[in-house]
């Protein structure tokens, strides 16, 4: 299972200082790769792709790592894996722009592709919360669990977090809740980064709106009720001090066409 040829954009250095003996030490890439069937935390339609907790020791400490691993065709072609790789780099600049301004992204620390059984698979290896969750799944398959997060405040304070990141001119263009991890101690962070993007001035509101209009469409999956869903929109503006009705109707019509997609009733839209 070797390495395509395009090694200059794989790693960080971070990567190679803190995870490669580590890594050689547990099979490297290909024990790595081996276990991404295990523990999955995220599972989709698409069997190819899988987000999970891996542990590594290293001198009794213990490393949490988030792996996601697309296989798609048109990774065989060498230009679009070397402009994929190119492109990550710009995007690792926005990543330390994130950690700089306190924006909660959990922290990527390379990508690189394998080739195996004739096609190219493109993995990302994320800094992992410890007995991490996501939001999606806490709200489907643990109601108890979730009950207790929102009774804590935690959807207020992901809101915070959401509203705290669009302030800095980061979207992330794919904000759904399973994209949201919890940890064990309420830590959230946002994961599956591959469009995080800094915007600029111009579009900046139209923009970070349509990110947060899938974050509303989550809260509908998540079955909450129209008091909890206008609240969470209350949340969201007054963190950037906008008035809630206004944001209400910039996302209405984005929200019912994602509702409509889904086949969910529309009720605070």
């Amino acid at each position: 299972m070797p390495l395509t040829s395009v090694r200059t954009k794989m790693f960080r250095g971070v990567v190679e200082k803190e995870f490669q003996r580590p890594l050689i030490e547990n099979g490297g890439l290909i024990g790595l790769l081996q276990r991404l069937g295990e523990r999955p935390i995220k599972s989709t339609a698409n069997k190819s792709i899988a987000l999970l907790p891996l542990v590594i020791d290293e001198e009794g400490s213990k490393a949490t790592l988030l792996v996601k691993q697309y296989c798609q065709s048109k990774y065989n072609f060498f230009l679009y894996r070397w402009m994929l790789l190119r492109r990550r780099e710009r995007q690792f600049r926005v990543l330390d722009y994130c950690a700089a301004q306190g924006v909660s992204v959990a922290r990527q620390l390379g990508v690189f592709f394998v080739s195996q059984g004739g096609g190219h698979h493109f993995v990302s290896v994320y800094e992992g919360l410890l007995d991490c969750q996501n939001l999606a799944v806490l709200a489907r398959d643990e109601p108890v669990k979730f009950d207790a997060f929102v009774r804590a405040g935690g959807l207020v304070r992901v809101v915070a977090l959401v509203a705290n990141m669009h302030r800095q001119g980061v979207v992330h263009k794919d904000l759904k809740w399973s994209n949201l991890l919890v940890g064990a101690q309420g830590a959230v962070h946002f994961v599956d980064t591959d469009h995080l993007t800094k915007v600029g001035r111009f579009g900046a509101r139209r923009k970070t709106l349509k990110d947060f209009s899938r974050f509303v469409v989550g809260a509908y999956e998540a079955k909450l009720n129209e008091t909890a869903i206008l609240q969470l929109i209350q949340v969201y503006g007054e963190a950037l001090a906008d008035d809630s009705e206004s944001i209400k109707a910039a996302i209405s019509a984005r929200v019912k066409t994602l509702l409509l997609r889904k086949g969910i009733d529309c009720q605070v839209f």
